[in-house]
C-alpha cells in the first residue's frame, strides 16, 4: 500500500515523466519555490497537499495529532507546535477531521493566508469569522462553491459561528 493508504500515487503523480521545470518544482524555479507552507493534518488529503507542495518546491511542515515520519523522510510535528509557529509560514492548509483546538489562542493579526479544507472547518469559528470579515486570507471549503452573492467573504466562517 502506498502513502495514500491504498490510493498509491493517485493525482499527485499522474504525470511522473514531466520535467521539474514543467511543474515549477525545479530548485529555484517557479513562483512558489522556497516558500513555507504549514499543512495541518496528515490524513490522505493533508499528505496529498504536502506531497504536491514539496514537488512544487515549497518548504513543507506537516502537523498532526500523532507526530510521525511521513513520506520521503518528512517528519510531522504536533498540532500545538504548529499553532505556536504559524507566523513563520507563508501559508496554511488545514485538512483535519475535527477542530484544531490548539489554534484557539491565535490572534488574527499577522496570520498568513489560510485554506481550511476540513468539513466542518477546523479553524476556531471566531478566528475564521474575524479573518473572513477582514477579507484577509481565509477560505473555507464551502467558499469554493459560493455563488458570489453573499455579502461576507466567507460562507464557511458564518456557518461555523452560527
Amino acid at each position: 500500500m502506498g502513502w495514500l493508504g491504498g490510493m498509491t500515487e493517485m493525482g499527485a503523480q499522474q504525470a511522473p515523466d514531466l520535467p521539474p521545470e514543467a511543474t515549477g518544482s525545479a530548485p529555484g524555479r517557479g513562483r512558489l519555490a522556497g516558500r513555507k507552507i504549514l499543512v495541518v493534518g496528515a490524513g490522505a488529503m493533508g499528505r496529498s497537499v504536502a506531497f504536491v507542495a514539496r514537488r512544487r518546491g515549497l518548504e513543507v511542515t506537516v502537523a498532526t495529532r500523532t507526530p510521525r515520519r511521513l513520506f520521503d523522510g518528512l517528519e510531522a510535528i504536533d498540532l500545538a507546535a504548529a499553532a505556536a509557529g504559524v507566523g513563520s509560514h507563508d501559508g496554511i492548509v488545514i485538512a483535519l477531521a475535527g477542530p484544531w483546538t490548539a489554534a484557539e489562542g491565535l490572534a488574527p493579526d499577522g496570520l498568513p493566508p489560510i485554506v481550511d479544507l476540513s468539513s466542518p472547518g477546523a479553524l476556531p469559528p471566531i478566528l475564521a469569522m474575524t479573518l473572513a470579515d477582514r477579507g484577509s486570507g481565509y477560505v473555507g471549503i464551502d467558499d469554493l462553491f459560493s455563488d458570489g452573492s453573499a455579502s461576507r467573504p466567507s460562507t464557511t466562517a458564518r456557518t461555523l459561528a452560527s
